[in-house]
């Protein structure tokens, strides 16, 4: 079977993770994630797979919609949105030190380690429940400067709390 047979194989047969996993592979770079999964590994988005730079993020999040590759009818930000509810993948962004992130769904204790884990004082983070972050003049968090990781955690929990029980 050649490659791209392969990886026609996995993005058919395997659960969404896999699929995502198997296509832009895991990082423990912070620079190069796009998303966390709900388990606390970060999808690469270098786009290493593909000849990109380690560490170095160079794929959109709208990229995911390679995962859906049998229907034609969804765009890459509804891919992004449908990614991020089914399986529970938080949006992420830390390519200078500063985090942008997006959920749409309850955060994993792993995904709340994760997002405290690599912040970095002195720099921002929002953080968004609306998935359209760039249309939008506020965020439902913003901790600017963060002054300790015990702020952001603390912060990061209570605004998990907004999602209730979904």
């Amino acid at each position: 079977m050649h490659t791209t047979e392969a990886i026609a194989y996995l993005l058919s047969e395997s659960s969404l993770i896999d699929k995502a996993i198997a296509h832009f592979g895991l990082t423990d770079d912070p620079k190069g994630a796009g998303y966390i999964l709900p388990d606390g590994r970060m999808l690469d988005f270098s786009g290493k797979n593909d000849g990109g730079t380690p560490g170095v993020r160079a794929l959109d999040h709208r990229d995911i919609g390679i995962l859906y590759v049998g229907d034609m009818s969804i765009s890459g930000t509804e891919a992004m949105v449908e990614f991020m509810q089914q399986i529970g993948a938080v949006r992420y962004s830390n390519m200078t030190g500063d985090i942008v992130a997006s959920a749409a769904v309850k955060m994993s204790a792993s995904q709340i380690d994760i997002l405290t884990r690599t912040s970095k004082v002195g720099s921002y983070l929002v953080f968004d429940l609306d998935l359209q972050i760039g249309n939008k003049s506020e965020f439902d968090l913003v901790i600017d400067p963060i002054e300790n990781h015990a702020q952001v955690r603390t912060a990061l929990v209570d605004i998990n709390k907004r999602f209730g029980g979904r």
